[in-house]
Protein backbone atom coordinates (compact mmCIF):
# COMPACT_ATOMS: atom_id res chain seq x y z
CA UNK A 1 0.00 0.00 0.00
CA UNK A 2 2.99 2.00 0.39
CA UNK A 3 4.29 2.04 -3.14
CA UNK A 4 0.17 2.45 -4.32
CA UNK A 5 0.05 5.59 -2.20
CA UNK A 6 3.51 7.25 -3.32
CA UNK A 7 3.05 6.55 -7.30
CA UNK A 8 -0.92 8.10 -6.71
CA UNK A 9 1.12 10.86 -4.78
CA UNK A 10 3.63 11.74 -7.28
CA UNK A 11 1.55 11.50 -10.48
CA UNK A 12 -1.23 13.80 -9.03
CA UNK A 13 1.59 16.09 -7.94
CA UNK A 14 2.73 15.82 -11.14
CA UNK A 15 -0.45 17.03 -12.89
CA UNK A 16 -1.26 19.44 -10.63
CA UNK A 17 1.86 21.68 -10.35
CA UNK A 18 2.78 23.90 -12.64
CA UNK A 19 6.28 22.90 -14.17
CA UNK A 20 8.00 26.00 -13.11
CA UNK A 21 7.91 24.86 -9.60
CA UNK A 22 7.70 20.90 -10.16
CA UNK A 23 11.40 20.09 -9.09
CA UNK A 24 10.94 21.75 -5.87
CA UNK A 25 7.31 20.33 -4.95
CA UNK A 26 9.04 16.45 -5.95
CA UNK A 27 11.73 17.45 -3.64
CA UNK A 28 9.56 17.53 -0.67
CA UNK A 29 8.66 14.04 -1.31
CA UNK A 30 12.82 13.25 -1.08
CA UNK A 31 13.25 15.39 2.33
CA UNK A 32 10.38 13.46 3.47
CA UNK A 33 11.40 10.09 3.36
CA UNK A 34 14.53 11.03 5.59
CA UNK A 35 12.96 13.14 8.02
CA UNK A 36 10.54 9.98 8.48
CA UNK A 37 14.00 7.77 8.80
CA UNK A 38 15.21 10.18 11.36
CA UNK A 39 11.89 10.20 13.35
CA UNK A 40 11.87 6.65 13.81
CA UNK A 41 15.14 6.73 16.54
CA UNK A 42 12.99 8.72 19.08
CA UNK A 43 10.04 6.68 18.68
CA UNK A 44 11.36 3.44 18.89
CA UNK A 45 13.33 4.89 22.16
CA UNK A 46 9.98 5.57 23.64
CA UNK A 47 9.39 1.96 22.70
CA UNK A 48 11.72 0.29 24.32
CA UNK A 49 11.36 2.30 27.67
CA UNK A 50 7.70 2.44 27.59
CA UNK A 51 6.60 -1.16 25.68
CA UNK A 52 5.81 -1.10 22.40
CA UNK A 53 1.79 -1.96 23.27
CA UNK A 54 1.48 1.42 25.04
CA UNK A 55 4.15 3.42 22.17
CA UNK A 56 1.56 2.87 19.06
CA UNK A 57 -1.71 3.78 19.73
CA UNK A 58 -0.04 7.24 22.06
CA UNK A 59 1.59 7.43 18.31
CA UNK A 60 -1.79 6.87 16.22
CA UNK A 61 -3.92 9.32 19.14
CA UNK A 62 -0.86 12.19 18.75
CA UNK A 63 -1.00 11.50 15.29
CA UNK A 64 -4.95 12.06 14.99
CA UNK A 65 -5.02 15.01 17.45
CA UNK A 66 -2.38 17.12 14.89
CA UNK A 67 -4.45 16.47 12.16
CA UNK A 68 -7.84 17.42 13.74
CA UNK A 69 -5.77 20.32 15.18
CA UNK A 70 -4.24 21.02 11.54
CA UNK A 71 -7.88 20.72 9.98
CA UNK A 72 -9.76 22.98 12.23
CA UNK A 73 -7.15 25.92 12.61
CA UNK A 74 -5.67 25.97 9.15
CA UNK A 75 -9.09 26.82 6.63
CA UNK A 76 -6.73 26.38 3.72
CA UNK A 77 -6.58 22.89 3.63
CA UNK A 78 -10.04 22.24 4.24
CA UNK A 79 -10.54 23.88 1.03
CA UNK A 80 -7.25 22.19 -0.83
CA UNK A 81 -9.85 19.34 -2.29
CA UNK A 82 -12.34 21.46 -3.24
CA UNK A 83 -10.03 23.68 -4.82
CA UNK A 84 -8.48 20.65 -6.54
CA UNK A 85 -11.90 19.85 -8.04
CA UNK A 86 -12.44 23.34 -9.13
CA UNK A 87 -9.58 24.71 -11.60
CA UNK A 88 -11.33 27.58 -13.02
CA UNK A 89 -11.06 29.01 -9.38
CA UNK A 90 -7.75 28.68 -9.47
CA UNK A 91 -6.96 30.07 -12.85
CA UNK A 92 -9.05 33.11 -12.26
CA UNK A 93 -7.90 33.49 -8.44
Amino acid sequence: MLTVTSVSATSLTQRLIPNEVQGRVMSLFMMSGGISALLTLPIGALAQWATFELTMPLIGWISLVLVLLIGITQPSVRRAGRLAEAPEIIEAG
